[in-house]
């Protein structure tokens, strides 16, 4: 599972190999009756999906968009907010202690 998502009225879980490559996703309504008697998962529905480019397809195609409309920066994902996320990135790798061979350099 590489992702779940709760809510009031049941769950989704997304099934792949990786985030950016789910393969089907199943959803289950709340547990029990609603009486809270019982725990007891419903059964789920399972919905299969492809995902061309292993998800990425949007994002190229997107990029491709803009260079066509002569855009140097992404309207959805400006530069500030990609280098936003990678020194949270950063900053989750640090705190893990994950070190790759170009950290090293």
């Amino acid at each position: 599972m590489v992702a779940r998502i709760e809510g009031t009225e049941g769950t989704v879980e997304v099934w792949g190999l990786a985030t950016s490559d789910p393969k089907y996703f199943v959803v289950y309504p709340k547990f029990g009756s609603g009486s809270g008697e019982s725990n007891e998962r419903a059964e789920g529905k399972r919905y299969d999906f492809a995902t061309p480019g292993r998800g990425y397809t949007y994002e190229a195609d997107a990029a491709a968009l803009d260079v066509l409309a002569g855009k140097k920066e992404s309207d959805v994902m400006p530069w500030s907010e990609t280098v936003r996320v990678m020194e949270i990135m950063d900053e989750i790798r640090r705190q893990g202690g994950t070190v790759y061979a170009v950290d090293r350099e």
